[in-house]
């Protein structure tokens, strides 16, 4: 069975891939793009995938309400949005 780093460890490695957010629209193909450059396992893609999904914000200061009923969380393309709820969920991983 493949090892999986923690959400924590991954959450960590999205946040520190901010480069490559320019070349993406969002979060999740953030994700995707890590594991098409062979940085994260299809294991751990699918964990952040469903991880993201599961922890959608719904309300609180990570929450837009114009994209409540939006696939999208944030505006397309813009990284603070995105780096503050990665930072805030890292912070709440134990």
């Amino acid at each position: 069975m493949e090892e999986r780093r923690t959400n924590k460890e991954l959450l960590i490695l999205l946040l520190n891939n901010e480069e490559l957010h320019g070349l993406c629209s969002g979060i999740c193909y953030l994700v995707k793009l890590l594991y098409k450059k062979e940085l994260i396992s299809t294991i751990e893609c699918d964990a952040m995938l469903d991880y993201i999904v599961i922890n959608r914000p719904q309300s609180g200061e990570h929450f837009d309400e114009s994209k409540k009923d939006s696939t999208w969380y944030w505006d397309l393309g813009k990284w603070a949005p995105r780096k503050a709820w990665l930072e805030y969920r890292i912070n709440k991983e134990e």
